[in-house]
């Protein structure tokens, strides 16, 4: 206002050389100084405060124009006598700003604003008057803040991600220097420029769309997006993508801007998709593994069916001890068979995470002893004693998968009574230590040969026993350990093992078992032999649905010994005529693998018809143990399901249940 006032109010005619004008005193009383020269005689004249507002002292500052102009930093005096020049030929007031040096030798910032006028009626310019402004604290704020954006700038430039800044009109105002590599864009030619100038118009519109969306919602937008480089389409890259709203002042209005940022994850995505084949692939191996395992344990089963059947009706002759022994030891052998191919079967569920849990009522101390008295013969062929203790405080009703705890507890035993040449097994339940009624320890400890540190360390392996020599000398596969701790895992609880050599070893678990407040009058476990003592069975008319001759053979002779009449069918075709002929039956067993008409498509038949056979109970039989294959024979209507090789106890429950 003031050199507005000085320059636009007064007259140049008016101008008087008098050293104390009305003008003088003004600037004398104020924080601006002033200078007149003459430009005859180049001889300056300052007003009084100049001294003090240029920090300069009145005898080291003559009145020689030359003088004035040598204290001026040498890299702006060239441009100073430039301007004042170029002025004479316009003769318009001109702004110009420049360092001066004081009395301490330090140069400071000065702003003139200065005119040249005439006081000759010819208006023959005669002077140059001018006033000056202090402005270093200015100058120094202004650097601060250049070197404050300087460094925010080289810091924002060094980080490995793209960093963008827009105004409330879109405006680039910053764009990264990582920004310019991924995509493709100088900064020069972004900056000051909206999407919609330099981007294919629906994704302008997009960026656009999505800028209005969260400054209006205050809300951050990250996602994913490929990205290809300006004019290369086959260079593209993946980032992750984010922007949001920041307040920024502007002349001081509050306004709402733009921060976005990228970073690069295509390598992630690469990994990702290599992850994602890897699992195809893993899928596939287990796929086929799965396939396979179903084929062989078929075909394992299969002639295991007749191995153990035949011995399981054998003992059921009268036989000297001598045979009977034999007899015997042929259907342990089947059996201990059997366990290895259900071991490498459970294995495999575990690992495809497809064995599922159960969670029934049972009576946990009718659990353990029948668990006891299914190892009673094996221990005490050994010499070997086997005792049983409970915790007679411990709520014995529970519910939970009583048929994988009794798999854990026949596992441990059976891994004891391996181990162990003298002395016996103690089986006890007691109360966990954990502050949880629920859960439940069990031990089983023998008085074995021990286990060292070294071989505690790899008793839960895959395939691996303490030692190689110990496989060759009691046998198993290793596995018995490793499927006891994927269950106890799969049941959230724990499973530990403390042992001394030649002093025995005590393997523990402790499993979460929830207490059955309502203890059902029967438990869903019982003593299936004592259950069918109790039975009177009834005389049942089977159709047998068997293409093996051996099995046909085998089933024909256990349910005679059964005493119940059956009728074989070699196929599902047969199965399905016979039933259609109008013969009378009380139920079928129905083999899954057959020529012509396997069992899947023969019970499907049979529940289409629309006589009365089409309700007839349906029994599975099948050598394929896996749960797809039990699933499917529900889903077609099947009443029940039998693993070969066939069980007699499992054979007459189904029986009773159904006949």
């Amino acid at each position: 206002m003031l050199v507005q006032f000085f320059f636009g109010n007064i007259r140049e005619s008016d101008i008087k050389r008098s050293h104390k004008s009305i003008h003088e005193m003004m600037l004398d009383t104020s924080k601006t100084c002033g200078l007149e020269l003459d430009l005859k005689t180049k001889h300056i004249h300052y007003t009084q405060n100049f001294y003090e507002i240029c920090t300069i002292d009145y005898s080291s500052l003559g009145h020689d124009f030359d003088q004035f102009i040598d204290r001026i930093h040498p890299s702006d005096q060239k441009r100073v006598l430039d301007t004042i020049q170029s002025h004479f030929e316009v003769s318009w007031a001109f702004d110009i700003e420049f360092r001066f040096k004081n009395i301490f030798g330090e140069f400071i910032w000065l702003a003139m604003t200065a005119k040249a006028v005439s006081d000759k009626d010819d208006d023959e310019l005669t002077h140059l008057i001018a006033t000056l402004h202090n402005i270093s604290e200015k100058k120094a704020i202004e650097q601060t803040l250049k070197t404050r954006e300087q460094l925010i700038v080289q810091i924002l430039d060094s980080l490995p991600i793209s960093i963008y800044v827009k105004d409330e009109n879109g405006c680039y105002r910053f764009f990264s220097h990582q920004a310019e590599i991924e995509l493709g864009y100088s900064r020069n030619k972004i900056i000051g420029k909206t999407d919609f100038e330099f981007l294919p118009p629906q994704q302008a519109r997009q960026q656009h769309e999505e800028d209005v969306d969260t400054s209006r919602s205050r809300k951050i937008i990250i996602n994913e997006e490929k990205i290809c480089q300006v004019g290369d389409e086959e260079n593209c890259k993946w980032f992750l993508r984010g922007k949001g709203p920041i307040n920024i002042k502007v002349d001081d209005y509050q306004q709402t801007w733009i921060l976005g940022f990228l970073v690069d994850i295509t390598h992630q995505k690469d990994t990702e998709s290599k992850l994602i084949d890897a699992k195809d692939v893993a899928e596939q191996a287990l796929k086929a593994k799965a396939d396979f395992l179903s084929i062989m344990s078929h075909e394992i089963r299969t002639p295991l069916n007749s191995v153990i059947g035949g011995a399981q009706l054998l003992m059921m002759n009268e036989f000297d001890e001598e045979y009977r022994s034999q007899i015997e030891m042929i259907h342990h052998s089947g059996v201990h068979l059997l366990n290895l191919i259900n071991d490498v079967l459970d294995l495999s569920k575990m690992e495809a995470q497809k064995l599922e849990l159960e969670e029934i009522p049972f009576d946990l101390t009718q659990l353990v002893e029948i668990v006891t008295k299914m190892n009673q013969h094996m221990v005490q062929e050994k010499g070997l004693y086997l005792d049983l203790q409970i915790d007679p405080a411990l709520p014995i009703n529970r519910k939970g998968d009583a048929a994988r705890l009794r798999q854990i507890l026949l596992n441990l035993i059976n891994n004891a009574s391996k181990f162990t040449e003298k002395g016996g097994i103690t089986l006890k339940i007691s109360k966990s230590t954990r502050n949880n009624p629920m859960f439940v320890r069990f031990e089983v400890t023998d008085t074995g040969i021990g286990i060292t540190p070294e071989q505690k360390q790899k008793l839960f392996n895959e395939y691996v026993q303490a030692e190689s020599s110990i496989n060759r000398k009691y046998g198993g596969t290793g596995l018995g350990l490793l499927i006891c701790q994927k269950i106890v895992d799969l049941m959230e609880g724990s499973i530990g093992v403390n042992s001394k050599i030649e002093k025995g070893t005590t393997f523990w678990f402790e499993i979460p078992l929830k207490i059955d407040t309502e203890a059902a009058d029967q438990n869903a476990l019982g003593d299936q032999a004592s259950q069918e003592d109790q039975k009177k069975s009834k005389h049942l008319s089977i159709l047998v649905a068997e293409d093996n001759q051996t099995n046909q053979m085998l089933i024909q002779a256990i349910l005679k010994k059964l005493g119940h009449q059956s009728v074989i069918a070699a196929n599902g075709l047969e199965a399905v005529d016979a039933l259609k002929a109008g013969q009378k039956f009380d139920l079928v067993l129905m083999d899954l693998n057959m020529p012509e008409m396997d069992g899947i498509e023969a019970a499907k038949e049979i529940r289409a018809l629309d006589s009365d056979v089409s309700t007839i109970p349906i029994i599975a039989l099948t050598a394929n143990a896996f749960e797809s294959a039990q699933k499917e024979v529900f889903e077609v209507g099947m009443n029940d399901f039998l693993t070969k090789p066939i069980n007699l106890s499992d054979l007459g429950r189904v029986l009773d249940t159904w006949g």
